[in-house]
């Protein structure tokens, strides 16, 4: 038998244990009021942190509307009967929350969470998080940076101080810390 043969099998035989165990009768799983909370702060971040902000084609200057955040209300219902599937499986509350914040920074649009991990290193390196060493930390160009600074500055997950930018949003802080 091959590898993969093998791996299937031995998957087959954990799943068909773990089914023959498993009464949905019995098992009610339910989320704590803490992890609920985290799961809400979690969707409302995301849900700010993916949300789209209107450029003008030719200018590339932010025009008005300036954003339509997505509803956190969606993400956090999905993220919930996720949780709640991960909590049957017997994981415990702190494994959940640290997925559940893992999903964050999975979720956020690749170029936004470089830019937002560039900035949290300018800071842990000890040099000034603006737009030029955000760009190096980042190796993108500058001029993109300065778009993506700005959205997120517009989105409220980045803070500008001077010349300087800061995470301005705890969850996004905690998740990518």
């Amino acid at each position: 038998a091959t590898r993969k043969t093998e791996m299937r099998d031995c998957i087959k035989t954990a799943v068909g244990r773990f089914l023959d165990d498993f009464d949905p009768r019995k098992s009610k799983p339910t989320l704590t009021k803490a992890l609920r909370e985290t799961l809400k702060d979690v969707a409302r971040a995301l849900a700010k942190a993916r949300s789209a902000v209107a450029r003008d084609s030719y200018s590339k200057e932010i025009t008005f509307p300036v954003h339509q955040t997505e509803l956190p209300t969606r993400l956090c219902e999905q993220l919930s009967m996720w949780c709640l599937g991960m909590v049957s499986l017997g994981l415990d509350e702190q494994a959940v929350d640290q997925i559940a914040r893992r999903f964050l920074v999975e979720n956020i649009p690749y170029t936004r969470s470089r830019v937002i991990r560039a900035v949290q290193q300018s800071i842990k390196d000890g040099v000034d998080p603006d737009e030029k060493n955000v760009a190096d930390h980042a190796k993108m160009s500058r001029s993109y940076v300065r778009r993506i600074l700005e959205e997120l500055e517009m989105l409220g997950v980045l803070a500008e101080n001077g010349r300087n930018y800061e995470i301005a949003d705890n969850v996004i802080e905690e998740a990518f810390a």
